[in-house]
């Protein structure tokens, strides 16, 4: 059986300080080197000492500070629990994936596999014989959202893990049309113990850090700046989003936001960074100590090299920039539908009085229905990958067995993309 470490493959930790990714070796890398590796670093055998293999950072962030007056409000939020990474409908890529289509130029072509992805999506539902289901695992095998499982075990091999845990950028707040919010804990859960209160900086807010780097290439420093300010990199890719009308690519009018803070599941702490025009100061050893000129170079120029340079040998990581793209833009997905996977269809959320139903907020439901048959299954509907972030449509069915068209209307917040 395949396991985590089997399947990153090269998003694997880094640790060893002369073959660090491009992150490490702007941010740095800390590994601890135990019996299992010592034979590759020459360290005595039978020894029990720990060997440290890290790499210290180029970059500091100083302090985030208000540039005026903030107003603080107390939330109580919903059951929140950790995320599950053996939980392989969201976590792993299935086989259909759009990522694994890609052109003879290395590149996504997002018309193209999003098409191909809904036509092996459809073979595989109908092969199952529950067209309106997902497929199952039979009831004396595992499920097949489990690693390991028979989707790990056909021509395809093992699932890779889909990447890092993305949550689409979306907040409502709480109104007479919206009284209760995602953010806010719902009547039927306010006595688990898995609430909690938060302190939380109401918007418009603005905050302003400084950033200090030493030892970067011009390239490095681009990805650093496109690490702060995504749209200087993605403002021309293509992330599958699509005009309504029109159906063409959506490209013009896009805010890229990253998150800051806790509650990034429920909508919160999204921010849109800027580096400040002419703030960007550069300098070489010999402008630093011999009065030379300083290097020349704007956040948009190094970015643009950073970009050029990540793609020039290597076109793979434009599909991550394409899922990025996508993932990174506001309101890429309508706010008031970013929901938990409920327990029940989208349409049973509010009972004749408005208020909220005991049976929508059962989310464990959800997930016993899409494990994917196998051992305890019960009444399983099939395993439910999460669509590909480049994919126009990212709905879940809530409920196979009775949700209409118009219902597939629910989105899970987490996108994990590699």
């Amino acid at each position: 059986t395949a396991g985590a470490s089997d399947l990153l493959g090269d998003a694997s930790p880094c640790c060893d300080m002369t073959r660090l990714c491009p992150t490490c070796q702007i941010f740095g890398a800390a590994a601890d080197v135990r019996a299992e590796a010592r034979r590759e670093v020459s360290i005595r055998a039978g020894s029990e000492e720990s060997v440290q293999r890290s790499y210290a950072a180029h970059v500091r962030f100083g302090p985030a500070t208000s540039t005026g007056p903030l107003t603080r409000v107390v939330y109580r939020l919903p059951p929140q629990g950790s995320p599950s990474p053996s939980s392989g409908a969201f976590y792993l890529e299935p086989h259909w994936s759009v990522n694994r289509l890609i052109d003879a130029g290395g590149r996504l072509d997002v018309e193209r596999a999003v098409v191909a992805a809904e036509a092996s999506r459809g073979e595989r539902l109908a092969s199952s014989g529950r067209a309106a289901h997902g497929p199952v695992s039979p009831s004396d095998r595992p499920p097949l959202s489990y690693w390991g499982s028979a989707e790990d075990l056909g021509e395809g091999g093992a699932r890779r893990i889909a990447g890092r845990c993305f949550y689409w950028h979306g907040f409502v707040p709480k109104s007479a049309e919206h009284p209760y919010p995602r953010h806010l804990c719902r009547p039927a859960a306010g006595g688990s113990t898995m609430t909690q209160d938060r302190m939380v900086v109401e918007p418009p807010a603005v905050l302003e850090s400084e950033v200090w780097f030493e030892g970067l290439a011009p390239e490095q420093l681009g990805g650093l700046l496109a690490a702060v300010q995504p749209g200087l990199v993605l403002g021309d890719v293509d992330s599958g989003q699509r005009d309504p009308e029109t159906g063409d690519p959506v490209l013009e009018g896009r805010r890229f936001s990253t998150h800051l803070g806790g509650g990034k599941g429920l909508g919160l702490g999204s921010v849109h960074p800027e580096v400040v025009p002419g703030s960007l100061r550069l300098d070489s050893a010999g402008s630093r100590y011999a009065g030379a000129e300083p290097p020349a170079g704007t956040p948009r120029s190094l970015s643009a090299r950073f970009k050029a340079a990540v793609l020039a040998d290597d076109p793979r990581p434009a599909l991550t920039w394409q899922a990025l793209a996508s993932v990174l833009t506001e309101d890429r997905v309508p706010a008031t539908l970013l929901w938990y996977p409920p327990g029940c269809t989208w349409d049973r959320r509010f009972d004749d009085d408005g208020q909220p139903t005991a049976a929508f907020d059962k989310a464990f439901l959800y997930f016993q229905r899409h494990r994917g048959g196998g051992l305890g299954g019960g009444d399983d509907l099939g395993l439910q990958p999460l669509p590909a972030a480049v994919e126009p449509v990212q709905s879940l069915l809530i409920d196979a067995t009775t949700a209409t068209s118009t219902e597939r209307t629910a989105h899970h917040e987490e996108r994990p993309t590699r």
